[in-house]
């Protein structure tokens, strides 16, 4: 692992307060390595929170020095800090945008008889707490939601508004909004696993909850959001699903890592964390738990339970043989893969059908049978949504 790496790591821990300064002053190209990194991994606006931290007490009022020159001194280029900060802001106003959509879009649906929660995104966003408003720098995507009621309910209603045929196994696209993409969920999620799915679907059943309501910052309203004990197995899910399809990014795990900040009562031996860690095991997940743990501790120095700091800790023993690997395909493939150099080759979707099917193998030690299940599923679902005309 590089030095920038590294460096990398600790500008994410100054960001969401587990560590106070870098270990050294990057050089002015490190600097560019690290915005990039930044980009890469969707992290623009946590780091730039990190970066602001460093900044804020470099300049001398005694001396009148400038803030520019204060970066000069850290060895950041003035041009680099403000295209920085620039991105940070876009993605500042960009959440305001979002999270204010997500009441609309909620409020609407649940006026037409839906009981539902916006899952991970802004949801996820709340979590995040600093000294800055750290949740406002998250790179925010889509906008997620639940609704209960079952498929045909839901393709229904969506049918008789905003009518689409882009549906597939887990959600339908929802074209409400202009410039910002509403996936419905008729299901949280899934495996491919049927018995593994069923387990799955399941413990969703016994942990929802619609009435879970958060605060969105500036006055944005109130939003439903799931309960802690569900997206710790809804996410966990979720990273590892992108782990052996698109790839998984350093965002996916900061969104874990802040869950898992919500639950500093957790005794492994009681509820509800014997349940989570039930479900985990029952799912077959319990290596690539294990390897999360790892990274999260690595990366954004998570604790253990057995340690001091009893408000951050992990629900699994890390493994730091698996958790490398994890750590090494993240540092790849960045935010949903998006930076994966093998993915640029895939010319039709015979090939990503074989690119996703070797992961699965590549990854065989989280999961030994999904390279089973993974093209049955792949096949079946191509052919349901061929004969009811989806796309």
């Amino acid at each position: 692992m590089s030095d920038v790496n590294n460096i990398f790591y600790q500008l994410i821990r100054v960001a969401i307060g587990t560590q106070d300064t870098l270990s050294r002053l990057p050089s002015e190209a490190e600097w560019e390595e690290l915005f990039e990194m930044a980009v890469k991994q969707s992290l623009v606006g946590v780091c730039f929170t990190g970066l602001h931290t460093l900044g804020a007490d470099l300049g001398d009022p005694s001396t009148g020095s400038r803030l520019e020159n204060a970066f000069a001194r850290i060895g950041m280029s003035e041009e680099l800090y403000f295209n920085w900060m620039g991105m940070a802001l876009q993605i500042q106003m960009r959440n305001e945008q979002v999270n204010r959509q997500c009441v609309e879009v909620q409020q609407m649906i649940e006026n037409a008889g839906f009981r539902t929660f916006i899952m991970k995104g802004q949801g996820n966003a709340v979590l995040y707490n600093s000294s800055e408003d750290l949740s406002l720098f998250r790179q925010s995507g889509d906008i997620d939601i639940y609704l209960d009621g079952g498929f045909k309910k839901v393709n229904d209603f969506v049918q008789k508004t905003y009518p689409t045929n882009q549906i597939n196994e887990l959600e339908i696209h929802y074209h409400c909004l202009e410039n910002t993409e509403v996936e419905i969920h008729y299901r949280p999620f899934f495996m491919r696993n049927p018995i593994k799915n069923a387990r799955l679907q399941r413990f969703f059943k016994e942990t929802m909850r619609f009435d879970n309501k958060v605060a969105l910052p500036n006055d944005a309203g109130l939003i439903n959001v799931p309960t802690t004990e569900f997206n710790l197995v809804h996410q966990m899910v979720h990273i590892f699903h992108h782990l052996i399809t698109e790839g998984v990014g350093m965002r996916q795990l900061m969104d874990y890592y802040f869950v898992l900040r919500t639950v500093p009562s957790f005794d492994s031996t009681q509820e509800p964390s014997s349940k989570v860690q039930g479900v985990v095991h029952d799912l077959g997940l319990d290596r690539f738990a294990s390897a999360l743990m790892w990274v999260l501790g690595y990366v954004f120095t998570l604790t253990s339970s057995a340690q001091v700091q009893k408000e951050e800790y992990m629900l699994w023993k890390p493994c730091e043989e698996d958790g490398r690997l994890l750590l090494e395909e993240i540092e790849r493939s960045g935010n949903f893969g998006h930076h994966d150099e093998t993915k640029a080759n895939l010319s039709n979707k015979w090939s990503s059908f074989w690119y996703v099917n070797s992961k699965t193998f590549r990854f065989w030690r989280f999961d030994h049978w999904t390279w089973l299940w993974s093209p049955i599923w792949r096949v079946y679902h191509f052919a349901w949504r061929k004969l009811k005309g989806f796309v």
